[in-house]
């Protein structure tokens, strides 16, 4: 994993494991991070439109949703 991160979103796609906004510490994340247990890699790809951590994350008919949870306001 790129960023440190806890009460973080994570759900399964395809295989693949998403972990999903969270906190570092210091401020709320929207960036979004994809781990592949094949090859042991952890990608950085497109962050959410919005900060958030302590959200509920879902799949539903090949997408990934993120809801609900805290945007630091």
């Amino acid at each position: 994993m790129h960023c440190r991160r806890c009460y973080v979103s994570v759900a399964e796609l395809n295989g693949l494991i998403y972990a999903i906004g969270g906190y570092d510490g210091h401020n709320r994340l929207n960036t979004v991070e994809r781990y592949n247990p094949k090859t042991n890699q952890w990608t950085v790809i497109t962050p959410m439109n919005m900060q958030r951590s302590d959200a509920s994350a879902c799949t539903l008919k090949g997408k990934i949703y993120a809801t609900g949870g805290f945007n630091g306001q």
